[in-house]
């Protein structure tokens, strides 16, 4: 008797004679007689007839031990077999084997609503929770042995989702936290610096096969991602909702540096002196002002000048600069008013007329003064009081002790306690001389 062997492929070979395959170009399947169709056609009608796609039923429930709202966001699957869903409001931890059988394991830390969303398998077994709003870190070894450790960073809503690097470090991406965490194999946790933040930035994140790790937007107007090696870039997105954005200003007087809001497109900077001492008379800072095309999360820098005082009498220059562009509104000297460069324009500040009294105020001196204080007000400069506004601040002159933005101050009536408004002149009377106003930094942003 002869032996016969069958083709390895011997199987799959006759269910594609008997069944069919799907027809194409590719195969030179394609028929006018439909013959390789109606082939296939008998699987697609065994498989239909009885209204299932399927043979056997795919979708089913099955009865939780713990209940909640808000109970879990995320799961990880561990060496085990088991899937471990991640508590967020939860008190208690659950899982469900590979049998289906489903339990729950106490947790160490569940105090807070939101504590953790989303977790990672690290090397080691562990599983890593991603603290949201929780004061410590948690993690379910593979023995299913809950431990805690301390975290060097925590917020409100601080971390959505984490990504497992290619050096077996677990990365937390940053939701609400203005800087980078991420826990080592050997359990150190640590932060780095971030390029770009802002509320809601990002949600979740994922592993490149270059690497890098890239953080998903949520309200970023930027992309962010972390390479391999640890350094962290931004890059453009082509589409960030920006249109949403709502227009906001804001009056910088301390500080060096600014992060443009995310969805902003657009900023206009005025950059206001310092006001010079009453020695005597004193006149304003200069202002000058420009409108950037902006990006969300980059950053403005700038200075501000101080007001003059009987040291030093001259007012201090204040400086924006985005994009390697920067505007100056230049300090007022003794009775004159700053001058200002760069940008798209500006003033020069009021000086002090006559100069053994009054003092000037910002967008040069008022027509007229406020005749009930004999005060100078501020001149609008380019649509500057609308954006002060805006940032809450007043620029209508009152006549009350503490001078408008921009007004000069005015000693005969409140004597050595008169104050200048930003950027506006001293007062002079006699013997005395005051401070001028510091300067200031207003953003508009749109």
């Amino acid at each position: 008797m002869s032996t016969r062997l069958n083709s390895p492929k011997f199987v799959s070979e006759v269910q594609s004679l008997v069944n069919g395959t799907v027809p194409s170009s590719d195969n030179s399947t394609i028929d006018t007689g439909l013959v390789a169709w109606n082939k296939l056609k008998t699987i697609l009608d065994e498989s239909t007839t009885a209204s299932a796609v399927f043979t056997n039923s795919v979708v089913s429930t099955y009865s939780l031990v713990y209940t909640t709202s808000s109970a879990y966001v995320g799961g990880v699957l561990s060496p085990n077999g088991d899937i471990n869903f991640i508590p967020y409001s939860a008190n208690r931890g659950q899982k469900i084997n590979s049998d289906g059988t489903v339990s729950t394991y106490s947790l160490i830390y569940s105090t807070v609503a939101a504590a953790y969303t989303g977790g990672v398998l690290a090397p080691n077994g562990d599983v890593n929770f991603i603290p949201t709003s929780a004061a410590v870190g948690q993690k379910l070894n593979s023995s299913s042995v809950v431990s805690t450790y301390s975290l060097v960073y925590t917020t409100s809503l601080a971390y959505q989702g984490g990504v497992l690097s290619t050096s077996g470090e677990t990365h937390f991406i940053p939701y609400n936290a203005n800087r980078g965490q991420k826990i080592s194999i050997a359990g150190v946790v640590s932060t780095y610096s971030l390029v770009y933040t802002t509320s809601g930035a990002y949600s979740g994140g994922v592993l490149a096969p270059n690497g890098d790790i890239n953080f998903i937007s949520f309200n970023a107007t930027v992309g962010q991602k972390i390479s391999s090696s640890g350094v962290v870039s931004t890059y453009s997105l082509v589409y960030n909702g920006a249109g949403s954005f709502t227009p906001t200003a804001v009056l910088l007087t301390t500080g060096t540096s600014y992060s443009v809001p995310s969805g902003a497109t657009s900023m206009k900077a005025w950059a206001v002196g310092g006001g010079s001492a009453g020695i005597p008379g004193a006149g304003a800072g200069g202002c000058a002002y420009k409108t950037w095309s902006v990006t969300g999360g980059s950053t403005v820098t700038y200075t501000i000048g101080s007001g003059g005082t009987n040291a030093t009498y001259t007012g201090g220059n204040s400086t924006a600069t985005y994009g390697g562009t920067t505007i100056t509104g230049n300090g007022a000297g003794y009775s004159t008013g700053g001058s200002f460069s760069g940008g798209d324009g500006g003033t020069s500040g009021g000086s002090a007329v006559p100069i053994t009294d009054l003092s000037g105020a910002v967008g040069g001196n008022a027509a007229s003064l406020v005749s009930t204080c004999n005060r100078r007000p501020m001149t609008d400069i380019s649509g500057l009081k609308a954006a002060l506004t805006l940032a809450g601040q007043n620029t209508t002159e009152s006549c009350g002790a503490t001078a408008a933005f921009g007004s000069a101050a005015y000693y005969n009536k409140y004597g050595p306690s008169a104050s200048a408004g930003l950027g506006g002149g001293g007062y002079y009377y006699g013997q005395y001389g005051g401070v001028g106003g510091a300067g200031g930094v207003v953003l508009y942003f749109t």
